[in-house]
């Protein structure tokens, strides 16, 4: 059986010493060698087809250079997007990410399972009802739209965003259609008590036909105006209109973290906007931040939503041929 090559064989065949080639292969600023040595190492690394063992470098740093993230199922188009921004940008900071399902009956077992595998830290995207106080995490904790200050956060700032747009509705009454997403709901009742709106507000089921029976239930009271926080319960909302209450035309708001030809319905008022790669972008910095440096504390930051009219040149832009998360 050939033996795998160790860092002893490449500095060999470099002609240098054991402790520049690991200096050059951990990118030690303190490493200062010619082009020319440079190449030799290089040139040995190839020939000995040698790659670093991942084990051993967390043996001896007690780093693992791997991340986790705690995400809804991937089979939906959303939490496959988030998972995708945010491999891309831990890779980025060469770091590798390992994704635990978020467990709606169990939020602290996804939590457990990326805990016992080691990583450096966690990017909690998706925690449905979610008592952050009872979490107990070894490792740095990101957590997004949440108000907790047990861990780092990430959050979308609506408040003004939501005033803005019930400021530009004739009528005092809104319903709200929420889909899992209480710090939603909640912001979304904040808003009306400022703007002094009448809130209705209705927390919708995740199974798609349950939630469309749910929002032709909504239909039915002809609620003025109608706002939501997912794409996904606009685009049924619409559907319902169409097909079973053509003559009832609310108003409808839509939180939009995407590009849509729904989005040119006559019938919306406008869109808040955030963009979801944005927001993961930040966090997985925020994260590797923090785990770089341990004396850290816990960082709290919010990212702005807009309210874009329809009736703005800026609304064009959201009414694209093809959907599109951002």
């Amino acid at each position: 059986m050939t033996m795998r090559p160790t860092l002893k064989d490449v500095a060999n065949l470099a002609g240098v010493s054991f402790t520049l080639v690991s200096k050059y292969l951990n990118h030690d600023p303190a490493a200062r060698m010619s082009p020319e040595t440079k190449a030799r190492i290089d040139s040995a690394l190839a020939q000995l087809d040698y790659h670093p063992s991942a084990a051993a470098r967390t043996l001896r740093s007690g780093r693992s250079h791997t991340v986790g993230m705690i995400c809804g199922n991937l089979t939906n188009q959303y939490f496959a997007h988030a998972a995708d921004c945010a491999l891309q940008e831990f890779q980025r900071h060469g770091y590798q990410m390992l994704i635990a399902l978020a467990d709606p009956a169990d939020p602290a077992a996804a939590l457990k399972i990326l805990t016992e595998r080691g990583v450096d830290g966690i990017y909690g995207f998706s925690m449905p009802e979610l008592t952050v106080g009872k979490l107990k995490s070894r490792c740095p904790l990101l957590l997004n739209n949440t108000c907790a200050k047990t861990y780092s956060t990430l959050s979308i700032d609506v408040d003004v965003a939501l005033d803005e747009a019930l400021n530009s509705l004739d009528s005092q009454h809104v319903a709200g259609a929420f889909v899992a997403s209480n710090w939603w709901a909640d912001a979304f009742q904040s808003a009306c008590r400022r703007t002094g709106h009448t809130a209705e507000i209705h927390h919708l089921n995740l199974d798609r036909k349950l939630r469309k029976q749910e929002l032709a239930a909504i239909c039915r009271t002809k609620p003025p105006a109608i706002f939501s926080n997912g794409w996904e319960t606009m685009l049924a909302l619409q559907e319902i209109l169409n097909a079973e209450f053509p003559g009832y035309r609310p108003r409808l708001i839509c939180h939009a973290n995407c590009r849509a030809p729904f989005f040119g319905d006559s019938r919306i008022s406008g869109i808040i906007a955030s963009a979801t790669t944005q927001l993961i972008e930040k966090s997985c910095r925020m994260l590797i931040k923090q785990i770089n440096n341990p004396e850290q504390k816990n960082m709290h930051a919010k990212l702005p939503a807009q309210w874009i009219p329809a009736a703005s040149p800026e609304y064009a832009a959201f009414t694209v041929r093809h959907f599109q998360l951002t």
